[in-house]
């Protein structure tokens, strides 16, 4: 019964230790996406995204 007791635990920390990992997965994952698209647009679309955010370097 103890060590039923001590395996929940353990993978309810290593559930709780994985929650910031994934969430920085997924942000990571919608920079590289949003990082390639930026790649792919054309000169003008480039020319229009850096005139409607001037603040950002792309």
């Amino acid at each position: 019964m103890d060590s039923q007791r001590t395996n929940a635990h353990l993978t309810a920390c290593r559930r709780l230790a994985m929650e910031p990992n994934k969430k920085h997965f997924e942000e990571a994952n919608t920079l590289n996406r949003t990082a390639i698209n930026l790649l792919l647009l054309s000169k003008r679309e480039q020319y229009a995204v850096s005139r409607a955010h001037p603040d950002c370097i792309y």
